[in-house]
């Protein structure tokens, strides 16, 4: 499996840190940003630049770290399918971008900040009805992150996925599954989330609810 990474993902508040820069600087950055974000090499510059850079490096480690975990589950539902050499499985193996190729077009990006590799900024998949898997990409999650702050987005969508699982006749389809995501996310912003009640379990009327 190629390790290279094709895309990273540029926020606003990268530009924005820039903009504060002369020209050299902000080229000095701008090269700092994606060698890193690409590579994962450091480069010289600036003491202003190399400021600016580090405020921006957490962000491109942690992105990276989420593209390295996606192409490890993606690479591992692969052979799974291929080992149980079942026909629908061997079908949906071959869809999953293999090294450099970009995302397939039976299986779109619903979000519309469209990266021209998907994959590589995929942070988990939701199966639907029709047994598809959903991608849910970075930029939802900081989305979601704004829209509902005292929740853990991350563990809730690890928690989708393995009520998805135990409930598959309630699995949702490709129109309705934001809708599932965000009601589940609102309930549970209503609960007071799981931020501050990280051994709190979720209980199951919210679970009923959840999955209307």
């Amino acid at each position: 499996m190629n390790n290279k990474r094709d895309s990273i993902v540029v926020y606003r508040s990268f530009y924005e840190a820039a903009k504060a820069l002369t020209d050299k600087e902000e080229l000095e950055l701008y090269r700092a940003i994606f060698e890193f974000g690409l590579e994962q090499k450091s480069v010289d510059m600036g003491p202003m630049a190399a400021a600016m850079f580090k405020l921006i490096k957490p962000q491109l480690e942690a992105n990276h770290k989420k593209w390295q975990n996606g192409m490890r589950g993606a690479q591992a539902t692969k052979d799974k399918w291929a080992k149980e050499g079942q026909g629908q499985g061997q079908k949906k193996a071959k869809s999953i971008p293999k090294d450099n190729q970009k995302e397939t077009e039976d299986e779109p990006n619903a979000n519309d900040n469209v990266n021209a590799n998907a994959n590589a900024n995929v942070f988990i998949r939701l199966q639907l009805n029709d047994k598809s898997m959903f991608p849910i990409f970075d930029d939802d999650l900081v989305k979601w992150r704004d829209l509902y702050p005292s929740v853990n987005v991350e563990q809730e969508l690890r928690n989708m996925v393995g009520w998805i699982d135990g409930n598959p006749t309630k699995r949702k389809t490709k129109t309705g599954i934001k809708k599932f995501v965000n009601g589940w996310l609102s309930k549970e912003q209503d609960q007071g989330g799981r931020r501050q009640m990280p051994g709190q379990k979720l209980g199951l009327n919210l679970l009923k609810e959840a999955a209307r």
